[in-house]
């Protein structure tokens, strides 16, 4: 079911997320978001964090000298927070049913500064109501962005940053994944929507927006309640699945390191050549999260996959592994269906031309 993403949210996103890029006017495509991608969809100029947009529109990814202790509570901003955003109010509901390609129940385990702006929070999985992340996962956020929420009987203001966790307590998370080859996030990547953290041991201390968590509920929810005979922890597992069931989950990178499973699990293998650079990696102000460079191809052979191209093809690459004029052979797939900006899709997904016998066989048995 495809969903187009309201633009005031994914600014919202976009500042509250992750901010690690510089400010770039980036050529127009037209290309729909799907629930399977919202870590993609800003690449098509819908949604989310630290990249960089094909819209005519200008993005402005903000970096921050903050950090949050590894503490058991909100840890104090150091600093003034220098973004802001405002966005019309969304309920829960709407917010984890657009969103979300991953819900997990998960004990926390401690967080820990990432770079200069961001902070990595660690998680055991219990249990997966949503999508395929591992027994481990690592969710990211920026340390200090200003939100504006306005309402129609309400208004919120809340800093991205000030969250509470307690070690050993079991959360319910309602997530978007961003693992990427072209990240420096580990390979089982996420990022909070919205602020929300459900505490299953103490359901009043759940949160959206950095406020109580029940504040942002339809109407329904009250309702639904009544008469389940289920305590406010089951209930919300229960309400939360129930939400998600139509979500399509988000797969992260490849993660092996043979040739074969890299071929065999990319949608598309080309034999390119590096073309004129779109953006470098000394054009990002900054670099935690990533460091990428883009560059315009030109597809020489489609090898495996029969992509439509409809503009100009630029691909993702992690900086300086590439250079103009060289030929490659990858393993890639597009940021959104029907693009033609293509990410690779795994760490290992760049051969060389001497590896064109070896991937043709592969090809040829598979």
């Amino acid at each position: 079911m495809k969903k187009v993403m309201p633009f005031a949210m994914l600014a919202l996103l976009l500042v509250s997320v992750l901010s690690a890029c510089g400010s770039y006017a980036l050529p127009s495509n037209d290309i729909s978001s799907d629930n399977n991608a919202p870590y993609d969809a800003l690449l098509s100029h819908e949604i989310l964090d630290y990249r960089f947009s094909e819209s005519d529109e200008l993005l402005d990814c903000i970096s921050f000298q903050n950090e949050l202790l590894d503490v058991q509570v909100s840890p104090d901003i150091f600093a003034l927070p220098n973004s802001e955003a405002s966005f019309a109010h969304t309920t829960f509901e709407d917010a984890i049913t657009e969103f979300a390609t991953d819900v997990v129940i998960a004990q926390y385990v401690g967080s820990r500064p990432f770079g200069l702006s961001l902070t990595e929070f660690e998680f055991i999985v219990l249990d997966r109501i949503l999508g395929y992340a591992e027994d481990r996962i690592f969710v990211y956020i920026d340390n200090a962005v200003s939100a504006d929420i306005f309402g129609v009987e309400m208004s919120v203001s809340y800093i991205s940053g000030n969250l509470a966790f307690s070690i050993g307590t079991t959360y319910l998370l309602p997530l978007i994944r961003i693992s990427r080859a072209h990240t420096n996030v580990q390979n089982e990547g996420f990022a909070f929507i919205q602020n929300i953290v459900i505490n299953l041991d103490t359901p009043t201390k759940s949160v959206m927006h950095s406020e109580d968590l029940f504040k942002h509920f339809e109407s329904l929810y009250f309702n639904a309640m009544n008469g389940t005979g289920m305590d406010m922890a089951s209930f919300l597992v229960s309400y939360v699945a129930d939400l998600t069931r139509y979500n399509v989950p988000s797969r992260g990178i490849i993660s092996s390191i043979y040739i074969e499973d890299v071929i065999y699990e990319s949608p598309y293998v080309f034999l390119i050549e590096v073309g004129n650079p779109l953006r470098l990696s000394h054009e990002q102000s900054n670099t935690d999260l990533m460091a990428t460079d883009l560059y315009y191809i030109t597809i020489i052979r489609e090898l495996k996959g029969n992509a439509v191209i409809t503009y100009d093809t630029v691909m993702i690459f992690v900086a300086n592994t590439v250079s103009q004029g060289e030929r490659h052979i990858v393993a890639v797939e597009p940021i959104s269906e029907g693009s033609s900006w293509f990410q690779l899709t795994s760490r290992n997904s760049i051969f060389q031309i001497e590896q064109m016998s070896e991937i043709t066989s592969i090809l040829a048995g598979h």
